[in-house]
């Protein structure tokens, strides 16, 4: 009966880490010149946390649009609250300036 109740233990455990694994999603944001960085994000974590982590590593400013489904994304917003999901694409597009 020991090793019944040391599954169920394991099976529950093993559950919870699923879980914790599936608040977590993979976002592939794309420049303008094709170059892809992937992020491994919270689904629960405002996309900020991203786009500023993407400017750092690229330098490339927040004031650049970031786009998701053809629509501006709004920065307080979470993955969660957008309906994204494993592998989603962000768009993003550098601002021009002068003419």
């Amino acid at each position: 009966m020991d090793s019944y109740f040391g599954y169920a233990m394991a099976t529950d455990a093993k559950s919870e880490a699923n879980n914790a694994q599936s608040d977590f999603i993979q976002l592939r944001v794309v420049s303008q010149d094709g170059k892809e960085v992937t992020f491994k994000v919270n689904i629960d974590v405002p996309l900020i946390k991203l786009m500023k982590t993407y400017s750092e590593r690229t330098g490339i400013g927040l004031g650049s649009g970031f786009v998701y489904d053809g629509s501006r994304l709004d920065d307080t917003k979470t993955p969660k609250e957008l309906n994204m999901v494993d592998n989603d694409m962000i768009d993003v597009y550098q601002q021009q300036h002068g003419g």
